[in-house]
């Protein structure tokens, strides 16, 4: 009997698919999904790079990911909004007067 695995990539895009699926909006932050010896850990840098957020549990890819997803329903994070700033200048009529 074969059994499929999840690479950590794998893993890590269906997080992104979960994330989408609670919340209706794509994370396009830093995610990692890291083996521990008895299980998987989710970094989720949420802003802040050097304290991200950390999930971790001991079983196997279809606990972690249904694991995942309880905690990040149960995380009440539909009122907070990152996104990216993009600062464009125009060279004409910027600064004229009216």
């Amino acid at each position: 009997m074969l059994i499929h695995t999840m690479d950590m990539k794998d893993l890590e895009s269906a997080v992104r698919d979960i994330i989408e699926e609670i919340y209706n909006k794509k994370y396009i932050g830093k995610l990692k999904v890291s083996k521990t010896p008895r299980g998987f850990k989710l970094d989720l840098a949420l802003g802040f790079d050097d304290t991200p957020h950390t999930y971790a549990m001991e079983g196997n890819e279809k606990q972690f990911l249904k694991f995942v997803k309880c905690e990040l329903m149960r995380a009440g994070w539909n009122g907070v909004e990152f996104s990216e700033l993009h600062k464009i200048y125009f060279t004409r009529g910027c600064c004229e007067e009216r």
